[in-house]
């Protein structure tokens, strides 16, 4: 079964709206130039089957270790132009580490290869001028050609809208969905309507297949 993931969280009652349909990781951005920043003293409770993911773009160690005392991470999501040996330190702070990477037409995959040591999951996004959230889909069909055995999450733009298609999708290292800013009231507020129409077709599709 894919995984969900409902990214750009910040409102601690609209994570308690989120939580309640039970995507399967909670994610929280710590990039100040985000409009979905959570702030570097924000706290979430933990749940009992809900991983919490933080997105970081080029942190230092320091700055994810006081982030983590604050609010622990089960996965630290580095969307910048973090490198291999960077990946391979934050591992030993004992989380899941996910390399996030944009994509378009003309990418190669063989920029992927010095982490597939040191990353647990690729996370793949839109190419565009800043670190994701640009609400842009790239060409899904470019995944064809992914030539790793290590799972991915495909993240980009996603909305309601690709349901369909995405109930076509026959990956077979696509492990996840990352939901954002197509699912939004506003930058950070998620609309719990859409989310749970989301989880609850893409997860009846899985089970029927």
């Amino acid at each position: 079964m894919l995984s969900i993931k409902v990214c750009g969280l910040r409102d601690n009652r609209n994570i308690e709206e989120v939580a309640a349909l039970s995507p399967d990781i909670l994610g929280f951005i710590y990039h100040e130039a985000s409009p979905r920043f959570v702030g570097n003293n924000f706290r979430c409770k933990s749940y009992e089957k809900i991983h919490k993911a933080g997105v970081f773009v080029n942190p230092s160690i320091d700055y994810i270790q006081l982030v983590i005392r604050f609010n622990p991470l089960d996965i630290i999501q580095l969307h910048g132009d973090e490198t291999p040996e960077f990946c391979e330190s934050i591992k030993r702070l004992g989380a899941r580490v996910w390399k996030a990477f944009q994509l378009d037409g003309h990418f190669d995959f063989e920029k992927l290869r010095p982490f597939l040591d040191s990353c647990d999951v690729f996370l793949f996004d839109t190419k565009s001028e800043h670190y994701g959230g640009s609400g842009l889909k790239f060409d899904w069909k470019i995944l064809e050609s992914y030539p790793f055995q290590k799972d991915y999450f495909l993240s980009g733009g996603l909305s309601l809208e690709d349901l369909p298609a995405l109930k076509t999708l026959n990956m077979k290292h696509l492990s996840g969905l990352d939901l954002n800013s197509k699912f939004e009231i506003e930058p950070g507020i998620k609309d719990i309507k859409k989310i749970k129409t989301f989880l609850h077709e893409i997860r009846k599709h899985t089970i029927q297949s």
